[in-house]
């Protein structure tokens, strides 16, 4: 579960999607529930919204959204199930929905006793086949939720971008949504990162960091290529980077970052 309390109190909020009449109650501090190891989550700029990466258990890694501005109950707001131990990834596991506990089975989700809706990760990647993977491509076994870029100094195809990590392949990849968090494209960063265990960004540059576990060391993520007008890379600014941007602007939002500032 994720928890959404009062820091003065730690009271559940009158406004959390289970609230009851005593915010004291287990249920009336929850936001959302079925995650299985939440390691690393942030909070989206602006919207609000929760992006999740929850470390999975035999097969599959996530990263899951809860949407600010949803209603509390429906799928990807407030009060949203995302479904484990019953479900993982895209599919159902293999024991846990056959077992009959005596309360909160796989078959009472949804019910008053145990409310939310099943919602899907936003992407998934499989501990061993790639092809499985939604997008298809990424292998991976620690999901470790990342941050937003939020800054100017990195080009275009960074801003506003979600990156996020996996531990034991020691990758960084970004992803970008739309204003509905559906995905738009996601693309390769850094292949040896080191066992990146969090990345967050700095308060002032927006600068990213990250921390490498294995090395103990702290990483800060900078940009020292050409101008990020300079899309030629002939080192300059002029009517060649315009015309570079109207012949390529279908890959601005599809690859790696080679579209401009402005």
């Amino acid at each position: 579960k994720i928890l959404r309390i009062d820091p003065a109190t730690g009271h559940g909020l009158p406004d959390n999607p289970h609230c009851d009449s005593d915010p004291t109650s287990p249920r009336s501090r929850i936001w959302v529930r079925g995650l299985r190891n939440p390691f690393r989550f942030c909070v989206q700029p602006k919207s609000g919204s929760l992006f999740i990466g929850d470390v999975g258990w035999n097969d599959w890694e996530e990263i899951n959204v809860v949407s600010a501005g949803a209603g509390a109950g429906t799928a990807g707001g407030a009060g949203t199930n995302f479904g484990w131990p019953c479900r993982e990834g895209f599919e159902a596991t293999l024991d846990y929905p056959k077992l009959t506990p005596p309360a909160s089975g796989c078959d009472t989700i949804g019910t008053p006793s145990n409310p939310g809706r099943w919602t899907d990760p936003l992407i998934a990647w499989h501990h061993a086949r790639p092809s499985l993977s939604v997008p298809p491509g990424l292998v991976g076994t620690n999901a470790i939720g990342g941050a937003y870029y939020t800054g100017t100094s990195y080009p275009l195809a960074y801003r506003g971008a979600l990156f996020f990590a996996d531990h034991v392949y020691g990758w960084i990849k970004v992803l970008r949504v739309d204003g509905a968090h559906e995905l738009i494209n996601l693309f390769d960063f850094a292949t040896q990162a080191g066992a990146p265990v969090d990345i967050v960004a700095d308060p002032v540059s927006g600068d990213l960091h990250y921390a490498a576990f294995y090395s103990g060391e702290i990483f800060r993520i900078t940009y020292d290529g050409p101008g990020v007008a300079d899309v030629d890379g002939n080192g300059g600014v002029g009517v060649d980077d315009l015309i570079a941007v109207i012949l390529n602007w279908g890959e601005c939002w599809g690859g790696p970052p080679v579209c401009p500032a402005d």
